[in-house]
């Protein structure tokens, strides 16, 4: 009985086309290649998978028939590499699709591609990048990454080469949450970065000036700086008042006689609680009593801290002086 070959009458299924590199395909072999599916229409081919091998969508492509149409995820997006249409990326947190094949070297993200509308990706869904906690600027960052900076949450804008950071480069970055960066008492010698903050003759600054700052939030002749804010107000005690000293600031705490004086506003080398009243504020009160003026009080058992007790209260004593005469003062203060 005669046999009639009639070849091959069903597809045959060899896999992915990245993966049979060096292997021969014949006619009516069918394989998957970025998502989609084809059949070999050539009678034989040998598989090269290289950027300029015989793939469908390249250089053979009239050796191949579509049989199917899909996508594929190809992962992070790869400066230079060459994608196919309908690969799909991931680049700064977003996924976008490519409709138009790129070419091999070409670094343009998909962001830009898709911004410009230029045929080549879509954004298919929106999103942002990687989360990098105590950021120091010495990685590279993509666009929408999200780094912690001085107390700051922050959002890159744009690509950002290793060695930046919101500091040097403020317009690289959106603030997203702002947060403060604790950086003690201030020093003259140093320049502070936004949202730094420290203490200043007791009361505390924040760097409100994006570019930094290195002028003092208050100069020394009392003008206040535009780079700070003041957050809240304390007292610092800082001796005795000396009449040489070149000034005292707002918050520093001076003795004079024997009161104690807050300053509120920036005093110059001699100016003392009574020459300029309105730049300080009494705070602590104290006087002086005679032991004449005290009731049934044995004078030879006192010393600094004895509570005295006399008609209208307590005394506190704090210093008590016999002259030569034998007269006896206290220095100290009602309770």
């Amino acid at each position: 009985m005669a046999t009639l070959n009639l070849g091959r009458v069903r597809i045959n299924f060899r896999g992915d086309f990245d993966s049979l590199n060096g292997e021969e395909l014949v006619w009516y072999d069918a394989i998957t290649f970025r998502g989609s599916l084809y059949v070999v229409l050539a009678e034989s081919l040998i598989v090269s998978t290289g950027e300029v091998g015989n793939n469908p969508l390249g250089i053979a492509s009239e050796s191949y028939l579509l049989l199917a149409k899909g996508v594929n995820y190809a992962g992070e997006w790869v400066p230079g590499k060459i994608y196919y249409e309908n690969e799909m990326v991931k680049y700064g947190g977003s996924t976008y699709i490519n409709i138009q094949t790129t070419l091999r070297g070409d670094t343009r993200t998909p962001q830009s591609y898709s911004v410009a509308k230029d045929g080549t990706w879509i954004e298919l869904a929106s999103g942002l990048g990687k989360y990098v906690p105590d950021y120091n600027g010495s990685m590279q960052l993509n666009n929408t990454d999200i780094v912690s900076w001085k107390g700051t949450l922050y959002i890159a804008v744009r690509d950002i080469p290793a060695g930046t950071n919101p500091t040097t480069e403020p317009t690289y970055f959106d603030i997203v949450a702002a947060g403060y960066n604790l950086e003690g008492q201030y020093s003259s010698v140093r320049r502070y970065a936004f949202r730094d903050t420290v203490v200043f003759h007791g009361c505390s600054y924040s760097v409100t000036n994006e570019l930094g700052t290195s002028n003092p939030p208050i100069n020394s002749v009392g003008v206040y700086s535009s780079d700070w804010i003041k957050n809240t107000s304390g007292l610092e005690y800082v001796g005795i008042f000396d009449p040489l000293h070149d000034g005292y600031y707002p918050g520093d705490v001076i003795t004079y006689g024997r009161d104690a004086y807050a300053v509120i506003t920036k005093t110059f080398a001699g100016e003392d609680p009574e020459s300029t009243p309105a730049k300080y504020t009494r705070v602590i009160s104290s006087s002086n009593i005679n032991l004449e003026e005290l009731i049934n009080i044995d004078s030879s058992k006192l010393t600094n801290g004895s509570l005295l007790q006399y008609n209208q209260g307590m005394w506190h004593t704090t210093n008590h002086i016999e002259d030569d005469t034998g007269d006896l003062t206290i220095s100290g203060g009602e309770f």
